[in-house]
């Protein structure tokens, strides 16, 4: 048997197999080997083939085998290699794993289902567990006991769901890059009309859509795509600076955390409803701004001293680096630093002090006047925001 760094001896039980599950006791009787064992437990008593090398297509199905190691039960090994099973069968029809992997493994039994839908309307028809292994693997030690578990799908997919879920995907990409097109032409004839709030909700629609778009396409399509999209980033990008949309980026703290203040509130939702009060458009958790078509708020705040004044009293000084910067990181359009100080009886009550100045003083003064410099600017070029409503 082998041996581990002198400590561990491995004794492997080839427990009753029955319906594919485990069904033994998860120690055997009897004494424990001097300085602690390795016991593993299989579910068959030689590990399949498949397991090393997966079975190659034939002119029916495909083969996949889903792996997981390390788990903490037998369901959630299960659950990991059925998802990692699906995982493999996104890559190959092409939707670059844009799927929800944690929801895949909380549900058990995936590749039961005779359906799966994921993101990006995507969905795989026909999926079958043929096989699965375990292994349940204890180390028990002078003091302690830990187990985990390992397992194998085996899986077959038809090669006729493959084929015909990838063309209907790229009908469905040309279907969307088309719609794109038309939502770009009608941006800018929405602009062209005065009604800039109206172009950018097409835009933003346009990007939207685009953004679903990875199945992989012949080259043609691919091509379109990507001209339409950048298209698309050009027009959101022009748009967005005189019509004040903004996406707030990463907020630097020391210590990296960004901290809530005294009211419960974040900073950073606390800076997006000052931005919004002032009259700018705040973009979350959008295509636009994962795109980088708009102009990014940062917040950069830095400790510069702190000391004791005195005994319970205590003070600290930060500045606050806040700007707006072009969309794509381009050059910065407005920005200001803000010193800050903070007392309490204590560092910690004086750096909460600081940041609850920060939010009630600093982040309203930096919002006013950010609009206020958008409008000085832009209404030299013509540019106020301000249009006609349809």
């Amino acid at each position: 048997m082998p041996r581990y760094a002198g400590q561990f001896r491995t004794r492997w039980i080839f427990p009753l197999v029955a319906a594919g599950v485990l069904c033994a006791p998860a120690l055997p009787a009897g004494g424990r080997l001097a300085g602690g064992e390795i016991e593993i437990q299989r579910s068959h008593r030689r590990a399949p083939e498949w397991t090393v090398r997966t079975p190659d297509a034939d002119r029916t199905y495909l083969y996949f085998v889903g792996r997981a190691t390390n788990a903490p039960s037998l369901e959630a090994a299960e659950n990991d290699a059925a998802a990692d099973v699906v995982r493999q069968i996104v890559t190959a029809i092409g939707l670059e794993a844009s799927f929800n992997y944690d929801r895949l493994r909380s549900e058990a039994d995936v590749l039961l289902a005779d359906r799966i839908e994921l993101a990006g309307n995507s969905r795989i028809v026909g999926l079958k567990r043929i096989e699965t292994y375990y292994e349940k693997q204890t180390i028990t030690g002078d003091r302690s006991v830990k187990t985990s578990w390992n397992a194998h799908v085996l899986a077959r997919y038809p090669v006729e769901s493959l084929e015909n879920e990838t063309s209907r995907l790229e009908q469905l990409a040309k279907a969307r890059v088309s719609t794109a097109e038309s939502q770009l032409a009608e941006s800018r004839r929405m602009e062209s009309l005065g009604y800039p709030h109206r172009a950018w909700d097409l835009v933003a629609e346009a990007l939207e859509l685009t953004g679903q778009l990875s199945v992989l396409t012949d080259p043609a399509t691919g091509s379109r795509i990507a001209m339409v999209r950048q298209q698309l980033v050009d027009r959101a990008r022009a748009l967005s600076i005189p019509l004040r949309r903004v996406s707030v980026g990463e907020l630097e703290f020391p210590g990296g955390d960004v901290p809530a203040d005294d009211g419960g509130r974040s900073i950073q939702s606390a800076l997006e409803a000052d931005l919004r009060d002032e009259g700018f458009g705040i973009e979350r958790s959008s295509e636009a701004a994962a795109a980088g078509a708009l102009p990014i708020v940062s917040l950069v705040v830095t400790e510069e001293t702190g000391y004791k004044i005195e005994p319970g009293f205590h003070f600290s000084r930060w500045s606050a680096a806040l700007s707006i910067s072009e969309p794509g990181g381009g050059s910065m359009l407005f920005g200001n630093v803000y010193p800050l100080k903070g007392f309490g009886i204590d560092p910690a009550r004086a750096a909460l002090d600081a940041m609850r100045k920060l939010r009630t003083e600093i982040l309203p003064k930096f919002a006013a006047e950010a609009w206020r410099h958008f409008e000085c600017n832009l209404a030299g070029e013509g540019k106020t925001g301000r249009s006609r409503s349809l």
